[in-house]
């Protein structure tokens, strides 16, 4: 099957001796596109950062469509569309109507089918159900991941350290950090995905999911994971076949009087467990759950404190003179991506999704 740069080559020939100006127009911007970002690698992109680029294409064509439409500009936005929908021609083709009923009502045997080179392994999987991690604090209980997560370790810490601080400091809050991670503090930034849900009744769910980086291999629209290459998270060392490798999921339940009181995740690599434990904290301490997830936030890697944009300028001064500190400006998706649901013990739904990463929290009455 040839590469995305062959594939653009044979089509800019069959669009220039079929006249298709659009067609070739636009598979010329792409080209362009492609060799900047050859040029900021140093070397020929690899098929997924083509993926990417593709991407960020359709993503500015929609929004100049939009905002051409409202400026009553019709026929530019007609332009931008059609200029969108060549370049989502060469994205991997999705699945069908067909195809996501099977994996609906086959399960493992539709994911072999569309991986038929690791059926074998796939039959052979099991889903493991090991008890979840309890941890008291702040009078509640608190359920979070188990190995071979570390992340529900991670949180675990944090909040029994800020729980014995009484009223933890943003020194307090950086040192539980520290702690808790040890020197598994620094990551790259990945796609991780979370999703929180609670009823009235009490049922909830937490869901977290993760392509780490990506792997820049498709199957019916899906990419597959390149878990095998997030070493800050499974380490550098051997891995055996069948082993389960280390993650950083932490999908987190907040019970109160034996009730689901908080459900809780978040994307943001190896950061995401000490985004939920300081949005935990902050909802455990009489938080609203979207002013907990908007409060600025702190990430530490080894000696370095790293500082989100809103903290005090006094905490911050208050911080020990040898640490290395860094201030970012306003909020940012390195912080993580939280997302939170809450039922209050006055049978309340509340709702929350992260800016830094486009959440949305939805109530539904």
């Amino acid at each position: 099957m040839p590469g995305m740069r062959e594939r653009l080559a044979e089509d800019m020939k069959a669009a220039m001796r079929g006249k298709e100006e659009l067609r070739l127009a636009t598979i010329r911007m792409i080209r362009a596109e492609i060799l900047n970002k050859d040029k900021e690698h140093g070397k020929e992109a690899a098929e997924e950062d083509i993926l990417k680029v593709l991407q960020s294409m359709i993503k500015r064509r929609e929004e100049a469509a939009g905002q051409f439409a409202k400026g009553g500009r019709p026929e530019l936005a007609a332009k931008e569309r059609d200029e969108l929908r060549i370049v989502q021609s060469y994205l991997p083709a999705q699945l069908g109507d067909e195809e996501l009923r099977e994996v609906r009502d086959d399960g493992s045997a539709a994911v072999a089918g569309l991986l038929p080179e690791l059926a074998e392994d796939l039959r052979s999987y099991r889903v493991a159900t090991p008890e979840p991690l309890e941890i008291d604090a702040c009078g509640y209980r608190i359920l979070s991941m188990p190995k071979p997560s570390i992340g529900g370790a991670v949180v675990e810490r944090v909040l029994e350290l800020l729980d014995a601080a009484g009223e933890p400091t943003l020194e307090d809050e950086a040192r539980a950090i520290a702690d808790a991670y040890g020197s598994s503090g620094l990551g790259p930034l990945t796609g991780t995905t979370h999703v929180s849900v609670i009823d009235a009744s009490g049922m909830a769910a937490a869901l977290s999911s993760t392509l780490g980086s990506g792997s820049g291999i498709f199957r019916g629209g899906t990419q597959l994971n390149n878990m095998l290459g997030e070493l800050d998270v499974i380490g550098p060392g051997e891995h055996l076949p069948g082993e389960r490798l280390a993650s950083m999921m932490t999908p987190t339940l907040v019970l109160e009087e034996g009730r689901p009181r908080l459900v809780i995740g978040s994307a943001g690599s190896v950061r995401l467990a000490g985004a939920i434990a300081q949005v935990t904290w902050r909802i455990l301490q009489g938080a609203h759950v979207s002013d907990a997830i908007h409060a600025p936030r702190v990430h530490v890697e080894g000696s370095t404190v790293h500082l989100e944009g809103g903290w005090p300028d006094a905490d911050v001064a208050a911080l020990p003179a040898d640490w290395d500190v860094v201030r970012w400006e306003g909020i940012n998706l390195f912080f993580g991506g939280v997302q939170a649901v809450e039922r209050t013990a006055d049978g309340e739904l509340l709702s929350a999704g992260d800016p830094r990463r486009g959440g949305v929290g939805v109530v539904v009455e």
